[in-house]
């Protein structure tokens, strides 16, 4: 009775101070449980055995879960360890990775769980592939930008020889009297291709012009100036609010009223789309703030559109020079190319998040002037 008694006081204590989570569930309920099931999952004991298996699950996991449990059942299945979602009792989602061992509990069959909160680790793993995925398309940008500048110097040329040639064929079809339809549309597919060689340009050019402290309110008035208009004609409503005592940020502000008007421009066509008339829910919101970045003060200009939004399978992408969710003709591709380009060059960040069908937000995210 001695040797049975410490032998499980030795395994109570292992049970009990273990860093995984341990219990038994058998008809669908935790029957036994350690401490740390209740730290993960938020519950304590009486609340965990009160409610079935199921309530703690994340829904998207349910199925899979429940048709293992039926396997296992069925001694389909070997112990084994997958991960899935359970939701705590905050609310939040977590991931844990379970083992799983049949064996008999009071006569009836019952399943050993050993689980393991595996959420630090795979938002760690997360973030590294997000950190090597933006050092990859960063070597792509530089790659591609140096080629781009190559095409387009190469372009450049000949495409100014064939409107000077197309310009002369149409005054001479003006004096003949003559139909100056074909010299015309030439014009315009060149006067195209010049626009597209002279963004490639500005998507590869070396940016040595100088810095001076701006204001975002004052670019942000200068770029409205630009675009204010064909924002009125749209009937979008415009909803602004940028603190007047924003701090100063050291910028070329021609760029950066460049990237404003750029996403300016994207929001509108998004908001047009999902809203062809008018509509009350045709707003466009712009912010200012300050914020902190990794100790370092920034100023954040977030521009917020109720637009189409943007598909979560392509968002990683719309940066990406040429690529474009606009039908052909209406967009080049390269707008958001040189937009981040622009802000990477002022050491900001140009960033997006999206859901389709609903909105849109672009954060530009530029450092305090600390001089």
């Amino acid at each position: 009775e001695k040797a049975l008694k410490e032998s499980e006081e030795k395994y109570r204590t292992l049970f009990e101070n273990a860093s995984e989570a341990i219990y038994v569930a058998q008809d669908g309920k935790f029957k036994f449980l350690n401490p740390k099931t209740e730290e993960i999952y938020g519950y304590s004991a009486e609340e965990l055995t009160s409610k079935p298996f199921t309530y703690f699950m994340h829904e998207k996991d349910k199925e899979m879960l429940l048709e293992r449990h039926k396997k296992r059942l069925r001694g389909e299945t070997p112990p084994s360890t997958y991960p899935f979602r359970i939701v705590n009792k905050a609310g939040h989602t977590k991931w844990v990775e379970n083992h799983v061992v049949m064996f008999s509990w009071e006569n009836k069959p019952a399943t050993l769980s050993f689980l393991t909160d595996i959420t630090e680790r795979l938002q760690a793993e997360e973030a590294k592939e997000k950190l090597q995925a933006q050092l990859e398309r960063a070597q792509k940008m530089e790659a591609i930008g140096t080629l781009a500048g190559g095409v387009a110097h190469e372009i450049n040329n000949p495409i100014n020889s064939i409107i000077s040639i197309a310009e002369i064929l149409k005054d001479q079809c003006h004096d003949q009297g003559k139909d100056d339809d074909i010299p015309s549309r030439i014009i315009k597919e060149g006067d195209r291709i010049a626009q597209i060689v002279k963004n490639l340009l500005s998507f590869a050019r070396d940016r040595k012009e100088e810095y001076s402290p701006a204001y975002i309110q004052d670019i942000l008035s200068d770029t409205f100036g630009l675009i204010e208009r064909q924002i009125t004609k749209d009937d979008i409503k415009l909803s602004v609010d940028v603190p007047a005592d924003l701090p100063k940020i050291k910028a070329r502000s021609q760029e950066i009223l460049q990237v404003f008007l750029n996403i300016l421009n994207n929001a509108r066509y998004a908001l047009n789309k999902r809203f062809p008339g008018t509509h009350e829910d045709k707003v466009l919101e712009i912010r200012g703030e300050t914020i902190e970045i990794k100790g370092k003060k920034h100023v954040r200009t977030t521009f917020y559109d109720h637009g189409m939004g943007i598909p979560e399978n392509i968002l990683g992408r719309i940066s990406d020079p040429f690529f474009s969710t606009k039908p052909k003709g209406e967009g080049t591709g390269l707008g958001l190319s040189i937009s981040h380009g622009i802000i990477k060059s002022h050491g900001g960040s140009l960033w997006f998040e999206s859901v389709e069908g609903k909105y849109t937000g672009a954060m530009v995210d530029l450092p305090v002037d600390n001089g």
